[in-house]
């Protein structure tokens, strides 16, 4: 069963709690095997995305870019929350983040190119909106710069999957 709820008294750590608990829901409830997958090609090609459905609901998605592994997104059961990861050449994440409603909430989390997932960007989004504290770092991984958007008050009505 899937309950949407609002959460209340969210603080930064029950944030990354919120990302971490949803993503690992999400991926759960579009884990099961496909009946069906729908392809679609760009002009030339190039562009490949696949779409996998169970029973007529779509669960994940995998977009190719020149053959190779662009961006995944997995699915909730009702179709409400989407976990999106951008893959470098390596495989590596080049960025996670949770859409609701086709809108980013929560932790969003941009990587430098370097094999070593280490971040580069990371704040929470509300509706697409930056809020709250957004950090960026160096490529060395020492905080470059802290940007404080306000209205955490926001975090208090993250959607919950549950």
């Amino acid at each position: 069963m899937l309950l949407v709820l609002p959460m209340f008294s969210c603080s930064t750590n029950d944030t990354n709690e919120w990302f971490n608990r949803t993503k690992k829901e999400i991926i759960r409830q579009s884990s099961y095997k496909e009946d069906s997958v729908d392809v679609s090609y760009n002009n030339d090609s190039s562009y490949v995305s696949k779409s996998y459905y169970l029973q007529g609901r779509k669960i994940k998605a995998h977009h190719h870019n020149k053959g190779r592994l662009a961006i995944e997104s997995f699915y909730s059961e009702d179709g409400l929350f989407e976990f999106r990861r951008e893959v470098y050449r390596s495989g590596d994440s080049g960025f996670e983040g949770i859409l609701y409603k086709n809108e980013f909430y929560g932790l969003s989390t941009w990587y430098y190119y370097s094999g070593k997932s280490r971040i580069k960007l990371q704040g929470v989004r509300f509706k697409g909106e930056k809020i709250g504290v957004w950090k960026r770092w160096s490529r060395r991984g020492r905080l470059q710069e802290e940007i404080d958007y306000g209205r955490k008050k926001l975090l208090d009505s993250l959607p919950q999957l549950r």
